[in-house]
């Protein structure tokens, strides 16, 4: 009996900290770059920036114009979108929540 009561206290004491190492107050967004037909538009650069961050954050989209940015902190974000040969897309004021996943698409238009 005193085994099992200590087993059952060392699986929880070393449990404990894995369930609280998972919640974080990181947040992300993701979403799909196309073009204007919905075509999706592969290597094209997509960046956050808020005064959260020390520096922008970048990712380029996978081959179906996906992108992922990951482990953002709390805050107001500027996002863009760019690609050779498109008009650059920027959206404003963007809150991300802590947790809180978003989905934002982008569409980019040839440039003229």
């Amino acid at each position: 009996m005193k085994r099992a009561l200590v087993a059952v206290c060392v699986v929880f004491v070393l449990a404990s900290p894995l369930g609280v190492a998972a919640q974080t107050g990181q947040g992300s967004l993701r979403g799909y770059v196309r073009d204007a037909q919905g075509g999706a538009l592969p290597g094209g650069r997509v960046t956050a920036n808020s005064t959260e961050l020390l520096r922008p954050v970048s990712v380029i989209t996978n081959e179906e114009g996906y992108y992922r940015l990951i482990n953002l902190p709390p805050g107001a974000y500027t996002l863009t979108g760019e690609l050779t040969g498109f008009s650059k897309f920027t959206r404003e004021n963007i809150l991300l929540r802590a947790g809180a996943t978003f989905a934002v698409d982008i569409e980019l238009s040839l440039a003229t």
